[in-house]
């Protein structure tokens, strides 16, 4: 008697696993394949403008070139910041070497340079094959943001 009850729990924890399982593995490579919101709240302001502003043809050459350079400028960005983890840990160290802390600042620069330059060369290419209209509205909300942007202090 105890097995026929048995078999009907087990069948709606199966069922029950398993929709969870679908439910996960389904919001998991929605992540994966989206690309996502932007880390910054000023980059989520220019992806919004664009959206908004850019027609959609215009809009999914942006969508594409960014999900094509996504892996690229993240491989990056975690160069430059293991680069600024290196200087503060160059200036931190006891004894003081300023031989180090001078070394790491040039990588530093020398990777955010390099990142800079490919984040033009990135622009530059999107705004090549967008329509006449959206190279204008590309321009303009790029230059909006660009100016909304302080420049990082330095301390």
């Amino acid at each position: 008697m105890k097995k026929i009850k048995l078999v009907p729990v087990l069948i709606v924890a199966l069922l029950l696993s398993l929709s969870v399982n679908l439910y996960f593995g389904g919001h998991h490579l929605g992540r994966f394949v989206s690309s996502g919101p932007c880390d910054k709240p000023a980059w989520r302001a220019r992806e919004e403008a664009l959206k908004a502003r850019l027609s959609p043809d215009d809009y999914a050459v942006v969508r594409a070139h960014k999900a094509e350079k996504k892996k690229q400028f993240r491989a990056e960005r975690e160069k430059l910041d293991q680069a600024r983890r290196d200087v503060e840990m160059a200036m931190q160290t006891e004894p003081f070497d300023q031989a180090t802390l001078d070394a790491a600042l040039e990588q530093e620069r020398i990777l955010k340079t390099a990142m800079l330059q490919r984040m033009r060369e990135s622009r530059d290419k999107v705004k090549g094959q967008l329509s006449p209209e959206g190279q204008v509205i590309f321009s303009e909300v790029m230059k909006a943001q660009a100016q909304a942007t302080p420049e990082p202090s330095r301390d």
